[in-house]
């Protein structure tokens, strides 16, 4: 008997030759291929090539709750189709320069992928080039994961709506800018939304989440905000904001109801950083350069420790072990010193190397440089550590 894996290694060759090295053949992966709709060499014979992404799509066999996924395999091409993805699918292309999801004619102002997870299944869409919609441009609902990777989201009225399942529901977007978005991403619901490694730009907002209804939490960790309309706006549950780089004349968060973490980031700014009606604030190893009040917090607490810290303090704010412009803050508070930054890198003939003061959750800065770089010295202030001995 012929291996399944050597099968359709053939199959696919001899049908329309093969999706370079996107794909690996074997046993454990269930494959299925997808080429650009061309009636002149239409194969309709092998069973494991189709020439529309939804054909492939609706033959993916069901999942088995185990977290395997059929791997719909995209050659390079324009696709002008609307997706509906089924649990255990995981739609990968040759890279979002290559393959480009676009809306049918006449139909650029409906949702263009539909995603729907249970509590045991998961989606993943990879290396693919979506937009081109004035509705949302991914939609996902349900109890199971969705990970967006490698790929972009680019001019949709919502890059990514996802309504979890309560306690459920994750969603995961990873070296995927998001730009040029009505709102880049609208959340409601879901247990854990995690946004790494990217740029969200020219969006009008960056993400508005909805956590009222349960503990769920937000978080960007490396990202770079820039030419937003608005930031991140968060009700409800947490907002963990970590190794974030972001110029804006508007809060980088907003909201009510959240216990919201700030680190190792670098802000500049006009008026508050954080603007919350209630919830807390910790902020540590954060830069912000510009003017106004630094955070506004109704009915909650605000703190800010190894941090540099231009903006006046404010009322309700409490600082700790930082460099401050503001010198009416009294004992505890490192005199203010120009850093000259450049890049939220201080001078190293500073006041803030080793003067910090020990936070475990503090590992790293915001270029992912170990903090402290000496081993049994205390970390230097603000968003970048100096990778230098004390002074």
């Amino acid at each position: 008997m012929i291996p399944r894996a050597a099968l359709v290694a053939s199959l696919v060759v001899a049908s329309s030759g093969c999706i370079e090295d996107r794909c690996t053949i074997d046993d454990s992966v269930r494959l299925l291929f997808v080429y650009p709709d061309d009636a002149s060499r239409t194969d309709t014979t092998n069973p494991h090539v189709f020439y529309s992404i939804q054909d492939a799509v609706d033959a993916a066999p069901a999942p088995e709750g185990d977290g395997t996924e059929t791997t719909v395999c995209v050659a390079d091409g324009v696709y002008r189709e609307q997706l509906t993805i089924p649990p255990g699918v995981r739609l990968l292309g040759r890279g979002a320069d290559r393959v480009r999801l676009r809306p049918p004619g006449g139909r650029d102002d409906e949702t263009l992928v539909t995603v729907a997870t249970d509590a045991l299944t998961s989606v993943t869409i990879q290396d693919v080039d979506l937009g081109g919609t004035t509705a949302a441009c991914v939609e996902a609902s349900g109890g199971g994961a969705l990970r967006i990777l490698t790929s972009r989201i680019l001019g949709c009225g919502i890059g990514v709506r996802a309504m979890g399942g309560g306690d459920a529901g994750t969603l995961e977007i990873a070296a995927t800018p998001l730009a040029r978005n009505g709102t880049g991403l609208l959340i409601t619901s879901m247990a854990d939304v995690l946004v790494r490694d990217t740029d969200l730009t020219g969006n009008d907002f960056v993400a508005l989440a909805d956590n009222r209804s349960g503990d769920g939490a937000v978080r960007f960790e490396r990202v770079r905000l820039a030419d937003n309309g608005a930031a991140i706006t968060v009700h409800g549950g947490t907002a963990r904001l970590t190794a974030v780089d972001s110029a804006a004349d508007h809060p980088l968060l907003s909201g009510s109801g959240v216990e919201a973490t700030l680190r190792s980031s670098g802000l500049s700014t006009v008026g508050p950083i954080v603007s919350l009606e209630s919830g807390d604030l910790l902020a540590t190893h954060v830069t912000v350069l510009g003017s106004g009040t630094l955070a506004e917090v109704g009915s909650g607490t605000a703190t800010f420790m190894n941090s540099i810290l231009e903006p006046d303090v404010g009322d309700g704010v409490t600082v700790r072990s930082s460099l401050v412009q503001d010198d009416t803050l009294g004992d505890g508070n490192v005199a203010w010193v120009d850093p000259e930054l450049t890049g939220w890198t201080p001078a190293a003939g500073s006041a803030v190397r080793c003067a910090g003061m020990s936070v475990a959750d503090d590992a790293v800065d915001l270029r992912g440089n170990p903090r402290p770089f000496r081993e049994g010295k205390l970390p230097d202030l603000g968003a970048v550590e100096l990778q230098e001995g004390c002074p």
